[in-house]
């Protein structure tokens, strides 16, 4: 069941008068009036949607999932220790993160003010999507999805070990991409600035539409070498 908390709920900036009793999941909407949040021992999953006010939430200590949409004055976030998935939407203040010792699943889009990501230990799905401010981001160990298109200032990316699908398009300022061992699908259509692709094996399954410097260097590699170590060869090229 989900203890709703709605707009004439709020007093003063507070719903602490508010009795959730036992209840695990709360959602609190269009609470614009809102300045500070309980902390309810008993929550693990909490959504803020259109909540201006809030500078920072409570350090939930049970809370395993979080959904921030639309908080415009949003800072900050607590090291929730039992954090396991966060969805963040449209926070343009947030301009930090901390390392969640257990997330697993980070969900990140339109956070302009961010400019890095923590090292998650355990971290396999990352989505950061028009964080225009990131320029790169930690060498996780396990990770496995990595989905950062259009993000306009990133400049380069790490060799993950554990990568299996990366998503990099509309990435413009993205030069060269490492040679990740374990992936199999990797997007990097419209990163104008890319000009090399690693020699992976061909089942890997690569998107590089309006890459025009990916095309060049690959057509000057096979007219001066008869053979590659550095670059795939696409198989529109006529050999």
């Amino acid at each position: 069941m989900v203890f709703r908390i709605t707009p004439d709920k709020v007093l003063n900036g507070r719903i602490d008068h508010i009795d959730i009793g036992r209840e695990t999941v709360v959602e609190i909407i269009d609470c614009k009036g809102l300045m500070e949040l309980p902390c309810w021992p008993n929550v693990t999953t909490i959504t803020c949607s259109n909540c201006p006010g809030l500078v920072t939430l409570p350090c939930w200590p049970n809370v395993k999932e979080v959904h921030c949409v639309y908080c415009p004055g949003l800072v900050a976030l607590p090291c929730w220790p039992n954090l396991l998935y966060i969805f963040c939407y449209n926070c343009p203040s947030l301009v930090s993160l901390p390392c969640w010792p257990n997330v697993t699943y980070v969900n990140i889009r339109y956070c302009k003010s961010l400019t890095e990501l923590p090292n998650w230990p355990n971290i396999q799905n990352v989505y950061c999507v028009y964080c225009i401010s990131i320029k790169t981001f930690p060498k996780w160990q396990y990770v496995s999805y990595v989905w950062c298109y259009n993000n306009l200032g990133l400049v380069k990316l790490p060799n993950w070990e554990t990568v299996k699908d990366v998503n990099c398009r509309y990435c413009p300022n993205l030069s060269s991409l490492p040679c990740w061992p374990n992936v199999t699908k990797v997007d990097c259509d419209n990163c104008t600035r890319l000009w090399l692709i690693p020699n992976w094996p061909q089942h890997v399954q690569i998107e590089y539409k309006n890459c025009p410097n990916v095309q060049k260097h690959m057509l000057l590699v096979v007219l001066q070498t008869d053979y590659l170590q550095s670059a795939w060869v696409p198989e529109f090229i006529n050999l």
